[in-house]
């Protein structure tokens, strides 16, 4: 009875993990129904079904499929294991900005705690999503525990703080509870154009039209150098992050070092919280920090400006 029980365990283990590998190298998540399998189901997770499936099948005496299910969970982790570490050597700004991206997950920690983590980053721009609803009390806490910041808190769980000048900003209200907000920004004398957003998490929203939505918003009417990030969760094997690439940089595939992960913050799996940038910003270093005070890990990096472009306003 207990052998019985057991392999059906592992062959229930295989089957989901077959399905999901499927998904994986065919459609991906191009439809709501492969994307939950896609975004739920990623090769760690693949890789640990196989590995209960190896278990299963071995204390059953079923040598030959629980083998077949080692190898096979190797080859499942191992690529995804070297695709997701980064090891590029920061480089020196000697001109540049320093980003901050984080989900702060609710303020759970609590609002002084996350204050202090964001002071000690030293961040030029900082963007928080699931940050609460909007109220005058949070706003004029931030505005005295950031003195020197400009600070927008427009709605959608979205904060910015800015160390200079918010020169305008926007709040869209996109699909679902999907929120973004594209702001045109002064850091250090130089003009940027930021949309930070924080996107529903749930696959039965058309990922790719919030990511054209996304697109649209990047766009700078002033030519400025553009930043987008925020928690997108989408993971950065999605397919709908193929528009996007062509014209920007991920900060963490450039000059990341570690691994592209961000959740759950102390095991991660999956990397969705993310930083992008366009032409005319150039990642430096960035890393990825389990703050303890969220179950997203923290987005941290160094922007160096191109040469000919962020000249000095006027």
């Amino acid at each position: 009875m207990l052998r019985r029980f057991s392999r059906a365990a592992a062959y229930t283990c295989i089957a989901v993990a077959a399905i999901a590998i499927c998904v994986r190298v065919t459609v991906q998540d191009i439809w709501p129904i492969s994307a939950w399998i896609f975004y739920f189901v990623p090769p760690p997770v693949i890789a640990l079904l196989l590995l209960v499936a190896t278990i299963l099948l071995a204390v059953t005496a079923a040598s030959v499929p629980a083998m077949a299910c080692l190898v096979t969970a190797t080859l499942v982790y191992a690529p995804w294991h070297f695709r997701q570490e980064f090891h590029r050597p920061c480089a020196a700004v000697d001109d540049g900005v320093r980003v901050l991206a984080w989900n702060v997950a609710r303020g759970r920690a609590g609002w002084d705690a996350i204050a202090e983590y964001a002071e000690q980053s030293d961040a030029d721009v900082i963007g928080l999503v699931e940050a609460g609803a909007p109220s005058e009390q949070r706003l004029q806490f931030l505005r005295e525990r950031f003195e020197g910041y400009s600070a927008v808190m427009p709605g959608g769980g979205l904060v910015l703080l800015v160390r200079g000048n918010v020169e305008s900003s926007r709040f869209h209200q996109l699909i679902g509870i999907s929120a973004a907000l594209a702001a045109d920004l002064e850091v250090g004398g130089k003009k940027l154009h930021l949309v930070l957003a924080d996107l529903d998490a749930s696959p039965r929203f058309d990922k790719r039209r919030l990511t054209e939505s996304l697109l649209g918003l990047a766009g700078s009417p002033s030519g400025a150098p553009a930043i987008l990030m925020g928690d997108f969760n989408m993971p950065i094997d999605s397919r709908w992050f193929r528009p996007l690439r062509e014209r920007f940089t991920h900060a963490f595939e450039h000059s990341g070092n570690g691994r592209l992960a961000t959740w759950p913050a102390e095991t991660p799996l999956v990397a969705i919280d993310h930083v992008w940038v366009s032409r005319g910003l150039r990642p430096a270093c960035a890393v990825l920090l389990s703050t303890g005070l969220s179950d997203h890990r923290a987005f941290l990096t160094d922007l160096a400006y191109e040469p000919a472009v962020g000249a000095p306003l006027l």
